[in-house]
């Protein structure tokens, strides 16, 4: 993948690069943006178990999409192969669990952070009839959440300061705090109590949900950038399935 492609158009196009080379990852549509723009989601896996992976919640943190997108391309690549990782079978992987990749929710800002806003009209007028520029976003995964009880736990992977929260209703407390505690062990981040997703959070839901935030890479360019997000969380990426 080019860096200079970090944009929306340039993550659709590998996407379907990826699934044309692992024709068994499912790719569809989560719903469309505040700007109409399609919200991709991807499916690994065909166990009943399922975890759900969310990128990109603020466009600026557009590297983490590229990061989840590399992580769906090594998975594809091990699983051809038979292979394995962090001792665990990526055949067993696959049978007993999916994993849901949304790689960029605030595709919208995606765009406009890497390219600028080309549309500016669109968007003023828009936003001057009252409309929620995130709206759109959070009903469409509210809406995947809400009517897909298979899903067990939510990760959303960050680019703010380095650290570990979670949150939970009921038992699934219990759950995401055990989730917390081995990310952190994997990660070396610390846990922090405050739950900077509240946006995303569903209250109604009995399920865990941890935010995994890698920093911004020390100002690192694009390249050295997903390297130094995609090192700290690729162990959580293929074990995380296997907590829930």
């Amino acid at each position: 993948m080019q860096y200079k492609k970090y944009g929306y158009e340039g993550i659709m196009e590998y996407i379907e690069r990826i699934c044309e080379k692992y024709p068994y990852i499912e790719f569809s549509m989560l719903g469309r943006s505040f700007m109409g723009r399609n919200i991709p989601i991807l499916s690994l896996g065909r166990g009943k178990s399922c975890v759900l992976y969310v990128g990109a919640v603020c466009g600026r943190e557009y590297m983490t999409s590229v990061a989840l997108l590399k992580f769906i391309n090594e998975y594809g690549a091990l699983y051809s192969m038979g292979g394995k990782i962090y001792n665990n079978s990526l055949e067993a992987l696959f049978s007993e669990r999916t994993v849901y990749v949304l790689p960029m929710l605030d595709v919208d800002g995606v765009e406009y952070a890497t390219n600028g806003i080309s549309d500016k009209t669109a968007l003023y007028d828009k936003l001057c009839g009252g409309e929620d520029d995130f709206e759109c976003e959070r009903g469409a995964l509210r809406n995947f959440v809400c009517f897909n009880d298979s899903i067990k736990a939510t990760v959303t992977f960050r680019q703010k300061r380095e650290g570990i929260c979670f949150s939970g209703n009921k038992k699934s407390s219990v759950r995401a705090m055990s989730m917390a505690k081995c990310f952190s062990k994997s990660t070396g981040y610390s846990i922090d109590g405050a739950f900077d997703d509240n946006e995303l959070v569903f209250d109604e839901l009995d399920i865990p949900f941890v935010s995994v935030r890698s920093g911004e890479g020390n100002g690192k360019a694009d390249k050295d950038a997903l390297f130094f997000i995609y090192s700290r969380i690729r162990e959580i990426l293929f074990t995380a399935p296997f907590m829930i």
